[in-house]
This record gives structure tokens, C-alpha cells and sequence, in this order.
């Protein structure tokens, strides 16, 4: 065999390594779909969602008509700031790992920011070194056929030795795939501080007067 196909059939190898040897892996949230923690946490995982994300929210703005995303037209990115709706079962960490990775102007769902647009993550497979992603993203006109605020992309990835890439995407009819819930970031809250029990010095104080 020819050197340079050893050197081929190595890096390809070498593929699940840099995707993070997640194999095959998928998330549903309409069907109650709850992948472990390990697992949705891993650095793939993260990358994946981050990647796709960052290629709705950059190139396909809420101002960009449905007609024309499933045209395949894209549009550059917008000021707006938005929101995103990610999967449950992500740490704080992972969380906001993403929401670092897709820059300023991006916030989580919190109180304060249900009335952003909202990008919502729904259905996520991946398989080995390709991954599907659905993005819903927030429509400014309602006027197409369905009357719905919401289209969803299927974005399609590939891992290589340069980590995960967008390769392709689809762009459906609005009301088509079933707009998963939203999920809020639930920050833990601390537990209330208990009044300090009184020291024996001011108990003896208490007892001189």
C-alpha cells in the first residue's frame, strides 16, 4: 500500500479520537430523550452544539424570511442580541462554556430574557465523525402559510483534524418539526445563611445585665 493511504487510513483512525469518542449518540426532547451527564457533557458534544448554534445565530437572523433560508440563502450576522435554549442535563459549566464560545450579544434563558429571540436546540444525533443538529430559530415576519414564529434547520457537521465543521444544512417549512420546549437555566440557589448562635460572651454579657 502506498505510503500516503497509510498516512490517510491513520488520520482517519485517529477521527473518533478528536471527536471525542462519543460514538453514536442521540437527543430527542420531545420524547423525553435524556442523555447522562458524561455524555452530554463531553467536549464533542459541546462542540457540536456550539458550531451549530453559532452557524444559525451568525447566518440565519430572525430577519432572514423562511422563503429564503429554504432557498439556501444566508444572511450576515445581525446586532441583535438573542437567546438560546439548550438541551437539559448541561452543567453550569458546560453551559456556559457555549454561551462564551458564541460571543456577545448571546444570553441564556433566564428572567429578564423570555422576550428575546430565542434559539431553541431540539433533536441532536451524532454519529461517530457526522453529526444532524435542529435548530428552531425565531422568525421576525409570520406571514408564511402556517402563520408559525418559528423554522427549523437541520445542520449537518463533520469532525476532521481540524475539530467539527458545518458541511450542509436543510431548511424545512415552518410548523413541520415540532418546536421543542424551552428550558431555562437553572441556577442553583444558596442555601439562606442561619443567624450565628450567640456566642458565650454575649450570653454572659446578656446574664451581667
Amino acid at each position: 500500500m502506498p505510503r500516503s493511504n497509510m498516512r490517510r487510513l491513520a488520520a482517519l483512525a485517529l477521527l473518533p479520537m478528536f471527536a471525542g469518542c462519543v460514538g453514536y449518540t442521540s437527543y430527542d426532547p420531545a420524547e423525553g430523550d435524556r442523555l447522562g451527564d458524561s455524555t452530554l457533557n463531553a467536549p464533542a458534544v459541546r462542540a457540536v452544539l456550539s458550531r451549530s448554534l453559532a452557524f444559525a445565530i451568525e447566518r440565519m437572523p430572525p430577519e432572514l424570511s423562511e422563503e429564503e433560508a429554504r432557498l439556501s440563502v444566508l444572511a450576515p450576522t445581525s446586532d441583535r442580541t438573542v437567546a438560546v435554549s439548550l438541551p437539559r442535563g448541561l452543567t453550569k459549566a458546560t453551559h456556559d462554556e457555549i454561551l462564551a464560545s458564541l460571543g456577545e450579544g448571546v444570553s441564556p434563558v433566564v428572567d429578564g430574557t423570555e422576550q428575546l429571540p430565542i434559539y431553541r436546540v431540539g433533536v441532536m444525533r451524532i454519529r461517530g465523525g457526522t453529526a444532524d443538529v435542529d435548530v428552531h430559530r425565531p422568525l421576525d415576519e409570520n406571514d408564511n402559510r402556517f402563520h408559525a414564529p418559528y423554522q427549523c434547520i437541520t445542520i449537518t457537521l463533520r469532525s476532521d483534524l481540524e475539530g467539527w465543521r458545518v458541511e450542509d444544512f436543510e431548511a424545512w417549512m415552518p410548523g413541520t418539526v415540532p418546536l421543542p420546549a424551552l428550558n431555562a437555566l437553572r441556577i442553583p440557589q444558596e442555601a439562606p445563611v442561619e443567624d450565628p448562635e450567640p456566642t458565650e460572651m454575649a450570653v454572659e454579657a446578656e446574664d451581667g445585665q
